[in-house]
């Protein structure tokens, strides 16, 4: 038998006992083991050490064997006197007081598939977490706070909430933070390999302007950062393009001290913490990109400097919330948008399946775009439903020729009509890049 260890939390002492090797509760108690399985997305020791670092050295005991069961990272979030919990494979789990993962919790405890309480996280820790993350220097990280998040080593952003101090109308300060939001830098190489073909013009050898709708946590960023990497450095469809990337909030470069910490390709200029709008009249006028990137776009100042961009010769490709494009073209900004067809190719996202489930790929009016038997594209207006797994539907970013589609009142024996698009898949899976159609296993 192993000895026990403590952990003292604010005056009090937890006893618990190490778990002997292979006794980690699983992240999905009633699914599979969690041992590695090929595909799937873990972090790699110096990762998970980087990312620990952030916590207060206390949290950094309990959270320790609780990342090492996740795959799929996606967020820590900390609330004062409420349960530490995290967010894996699009499922939020509570960490308990020996570092296991929580099926589901309440104000007490665990309601079930778990045994143990649920950690509380205190003020202190709260407080403690922001110094170790900002090395205490807190100072040097006031006008980000100020915008309510930080982004540390690692390319991790942490979003803070509290009570703001306000001067009129402009947020000073906010103290006491009693919230902490750690999304976990994850970069998806190869993504976008799945969806890149159906982006480009082929005969010119040009990026279509491109925008990516989702809902938030849907991928949509983690997409944008993928395709601006491969447009950056080339690709089998076009030569490498120079990229100017307007990086307002830190989510697409991950710059810490100015310095990209995720890989954005060779060719790109990344202008981090500066204003959208702002951002790209300064790339347009002193980087001459070939290609713009923007991510979350929505104010009519944003909307206006993209249009002049497109007036600039610059090829777009920015991301905005939305469930839909018809979500999205009632808003009154971007309907003149969608009038004047600055966007080619509107690419729309969901959870459905998981984050980066494609539900769409749509030309400037609004069609769904969809692939003939010589293995070019043309728009079609007719509504088809899509299923591959059941009906042979193309794999998403299928090499060569497929057949050509189905139109509604003709299904294939057996089946619904048949759509030859990328609609339906996942364009990642477990960590991976992948090729899924809609009605395949997921």
């Amino acid at each position: 038998m192993q000895e026990p260890f403590t952990i003292k939390r604010e005056g009090q002492t937890v006893s618990k006992r190490r778990r002997a090797k292979g006794a980690e509760k699983r992240l999905f108690p009633n699914g599979p083991s969690q041992k590695s399985q090929k595909g799937e997305h873990s972090m790699t020791g110096q990762a998970e050490e980087n990312l620990l670092q952030i916590f207060s050295r206390g949290l950094r005991d309990i959270l320790g064997p609780a990342v090492k069961q996740c795959t799929e990272l996606q967020e820590i979030r900390l609330r004062s006197g409420r349960p530490l919990l995290v967010r894996a494979g699009g499922r939020e789990y509570a960490v308990g007081e020996g570092g296991e993962l929580l099926s589901a919790v309440s104000e007490t405890g665990p309601e079930r598939g778990g045994t143990g309480r649920a950690l509380v996280v205190s003020q202190r820790e709260i407080e403690e977490t922001l110094e170790c993350a900002a090395r205490y220097s807190l100072y040097a990280f006031e006008d980000e706070l100020r915008q309510g998040f930080l982004t540390v080593a690692g390319g991790h952003r942490i979003g803070v909430a509290g009570r703001a101090v306000t001067d009129g109308s402009r947020v000073k300060a906010i103290k006491p933070v009693t919230c902490l939001n750690v999304r976990v830098a994850r970069q998806i190489r190869g993504c976008s390999d799945s969806v890149l073909p159906y982006l480009i013009d082929r005969d010119r050898g040009e990026l279509y302007p491109v925008l990516i709708l989702s809902p938030p946590c849907c991928g949509k960023t983690t997409l944008l950062r993928d395709l601006v990497r491969k447009i950056s450095d080339g690709c089998g469809y076009m030569e490498g393009k120079t990229v100017g990337i307007v990086d307002e909030r830190s989510e697409i470069a991950a710059c810490f001290q100015g310095i990209a910490q995720n890989d954005v390709g060779m060719r790109s200029d990344v202008l981090d913490g500066c204003p959208k709008a702002q951002g790209m009249m300064m790339l347009i006028r002193s980087m001459a990109p070939q290609v713009l990137a923007v991510d979350e776009i929505g104010g009519r100042e944003d909307l206006e400097a993209l249009r002049y961009a497109a007036g600039c010769g610059c090829s777009l490709i920015a991301t905005a919330h939305g469930t839909s494009y018809q979500d999205v073209e009632a808003k009154p900004a971007f309907r003149e948008l969608f009038r004047d067809r600055l966007f080619e190719r509107i690419l729309v996202l969901s959870g459905r399946r998981g984050p980066g489930t494609v539900e769409q790929i749509l030309d400037g009016r609004g069609r769904d775009v969809c692939f003939n038997k010589t293995g070019g594209d043309s728009p079609c207006d007719h509504l088809l439903q899509c299923n591959g797994g059941r009906d042979g539907g193309a794999s998403v970013g299928a090499a060569g020729p497929v057949k050509a589609h189905s139109r509604a009142g003709d299904p294939p024996e057996g089946g619904n009509p048949v759509c030859q698009c990328a609609a339906g898949g996942r364009i990642w899976q477990n960590g991976k890049a992948g090729r899924e159609t809609r009605g395949g296993a997921f």
